[in-house]
């Protein structure tokens, strides 16, 4: 499992991104857990990797 720290690190978020940006979102909804489990973080990156096909066509 990884930190919430860890999973940022790992995900290639900017560090200050725009607040309409969805790394903040997942910056959000990751601070509010002490450990990230397998599970929520691939969520994550799916919804994440979702978000920026959208954004692109």
């Amino acid at each position: 499992m990884l930190k919430p720290t860890q999973w940022r690190k790992a995900s290639g978020l900017p560090g200050n991104a725009p607040k309409d940006d969805v790394g903040v979102r997942a910056r959000e909804l990751l601070s509010d857990r002490d450990v990230v489990t397998q599970d929520s973080a691939d969520a994550l990156l799916i919804a994440l990797a979702g978000q920026r096909i959208n954004a692109e066509t």
